[in-house]
């Protein structure tokens, strides 16, 4: 039997970013199921420089959303910047990435409001 890849959704934020802010309050109204598969990172340290996993994958804004395989989380599969954006491609890489049911898939609602911060 063939081993599946498992991979991580990531989304870099900021402390003060508006888009930030309110993607992560978006995520925290989605179902627990949805909301165990995306990880929140920060893009820069408390010294105002970018991670170095940000440095290593040229992250310049935020919110970004990235997938990366399981143990390679430098070769990125899909990246998708801005928080209008990101809910707009949620769904489809919730449904590509993960083995959610169709069912919580869909419940993804999107909020045109926007954008994103350097």
């Amino acid at each position: 039997m063939e081993h599946q890849p498992s991979y991580v959704i990531a989304i870099f934020s900021q402390d003060l970013c508006g888009p930030c802010i309110d993607l992560k309050e978006d995520v925290s109204k989605m179902h627990h199921k949805i909301q165990r598969e995306i990880e929140f990172f920060p893009m820069k340290t408390i010294s105002g420089q970018r991670t170095a996993w940000c440095e290593s994958l040229e992250i310049e804004n935020t919110p970004t959303m990235i997938v990366t395989e399981e143990g390679d989380c430098d070769k990125v599969l899909k990246s998708v910047v801005g928080r209008k954006a990101i809910l707009q491609e949620l769904s489809n890489t919730l449904l590509l990435y993960t083995d959610l049911d169709l069912e919580y898939i869909d419940s993804v609602k999107v909020n045109d409001e926007e954008d994103e911060c350097s």
